[in-house]
């Protein structure tokens, strides 16, 4: 029954993400074997970044499966304890014994290779559990981007030192401590309001809703206590105005505080100006205007500007129980009506994912000194209404399952990348009136055709009230 017990905690990765688990065991086999047979230092590097993976799946699953009641059973925390253990060696222990008799520099610098691939499994259980000491390394990470020959001095003192290797396992130590210690302490905690919601400082789940609890800091407690407060406020207006006069436009923007608490124009101004804020310090802080091209950066802006739909995705499925009672309140007279509530009330996102891109797209103009502005803020815009409203026919009628949507979202990005680049092109080939009209012609209906046809599909549907499993 032990064994069983460590065996489902070392598993949790592979119930709860198996494409990816399995992609990491493929390449760490395949990292060893290279090892074995070829003996070079670029597997052992390898075999250590498929462990940081490996680990950061791990804290994310650890992290969604740790709730109250889970931290109650018998032995809870030895078994997490024999888990970890023999994650360790599976992962540092085994790639290191292999190193060391495959690679020849390794066998000098043993104790310094194995302190190393802890810190680095250390690291990547802290950045899957999201503690807020990573914002500590967040900032080593910029204070070597702004010092980098006394950062090369540093690392060759200690690559020599005896004392490296310790300060290695102290700070693994640390960085353990610190991502078990919120999910192993018992205390009341609080519950979302909405599967679709999207405050600021919760801890997000691999369902796509904050797990439970509390925020972690103070700011982002504060954060999400505006967040809620603006809701609030947003929801009561909402029913005031369908009191006054109800109508079927004030009807579905009834249904949409309810379902996007933290959706309406004042909390979305709010989450762009923190994320904005965030993005600002980044890009000075790092120097990414000197080496980033506008043009890839104008992508990442698209990719991160549909990002909300990734949670909406997964709170459809999440929120099926809570639409029965949402259904007996609205009390509509078709099946398809229902539905079409529900669709009416999510299209405002496809808005809302637009002024995202543009308002990044426009970050990038400002802080990269683009020398074509328009040309990639009319690329970004044109590009990102056409990828808002087809991420948002995918995920409406997509697949539910954590593995598909995976898969869908890596596809997305890639279709999100073509979509901007083919704008971009045509823009800088043709000129900004005639190369901008052509990407609009090309790209818009293309995203509207898809959104409109997963409407269709969407209404036919028959409304499920079942708990996902």
């Amino acid at each position: 029954t032990g064994m069983k017990a460590v065996w489902k905690l070392l598993s949790l990765p592979l119930r709860q993400m198996p494409l990816a688990t399995w992609l990491l065991v493929v390449c760490y086999v395949a990292s060893l074997t290279a090892m074995v047979v070829d003996g070079r230092l670029p597997w052992l590097l390898l075999a250590a970044l498929v462990i940081w993976f490996w680990h950061i799946l791990a804290g994310t699953a650890l992290r969604s499966a740790v709730r109250g009641d889970a931290r109650m059973l018998p032995y809870f925390q030895r078994r997490l304890g024999q888990a970890g253990l023999l994650d360790l060696a599976l992962t540092v222990v085994l790639t290191t014994l292999v190193a060391l008799t495959t690679i020849a520099p390794v066998a000098s610098h043993a104790a310094l290779v194995c302190s190393g691939l802890l810190l680095i499994a250390a690291l990547g259980l802290a950045m899957g559990t999201g503690i807020r000491a990573l914002m500590l390394v967040w900032l080593g990470l910029i204070a070597a981007g702004w010092f980098p020959q006394f950062l090369k001095r540093v690392l060759q003192s200690a690559q020599q030192s005896m004392l490296t290797p310790v300060a290695l396992l102290l700070l693994a130590g640390l960085l353990v401590y610190l991502a078990l210690r919120p999910l192993l302490k018992l205390d009341d905690r609080e519950i979302s309001e909405s599967p679709l919601g999207t405050a600021l400082g919760g801890t997000p789940s691999r369902s796509g809703t904050r797990v439970p609890g509390r925020p972690r800091t103070r700011w982002s407690r504060l954060f999400s206590g505006v967040l809620n407060s603006q809701a609030e406020r947003y929801l009561h207006k909402a029913l005031h105005r369908y009191q006054r006069k109800p109508s079927e436009r004030h009807r579905i923007a009834l249904v949409r505080a309810v379902l996007l608490p933290h959706d309406s124009p004042q909390a979305v101004l709010m989450q762009f100006a923190i994320m904005v804020l965030f993005a600002a310090v980044y890009f000075f802080a790092t120097h990414a205007a000197s080496r980033w091209q506008v043009a890839y950066v104008g992508a990442y802006a698209v990719i991160i500007g549909t990002t909300r739909f990734t949670t909406v995705g997964r709170g459809l499925v999440r929120m099926r129980a809570n639409l029965a009672e949402l259904y007996m309140t609205l009390a509509p007279v078709t099946r398809a009506e229902f539905q079409a509530v529900l669709v009416n009330s999510l299209t405002w996102l496809v808005g809302e994912s637009l002024f995202y891109c543009l308002g990044f797209g426009l970050l990038v103009d400002l802080l990269m000194h683009a020398h074509q502005p328009l040309r990639l803020l009319l690329a970004v815009g044109i590009s990102g209404l056409s990828a808002a409203m087809f991420a948002f026919a995918a995920y409406l009628v997509g697949p539910e399952s954590s593995s598909g949507q995976m898969i869908m979202r890596l596809v997305l990005m890639v279709f999100y990348v073509a979509l901007y680049s083919l704008a971009y092109w045509l823009i800088g080939r043709l000129g900004l009136e005639l190369g901008a009209a052509l990407a609009v012609l090309l790209i818009v209906p293309f995203g509207f055709g898809t959104w409109w046809s997963a409407r269709r599909e969407f209404l036919r549907r028959t409304p499920r009230f079942d708990v996902p499993l």
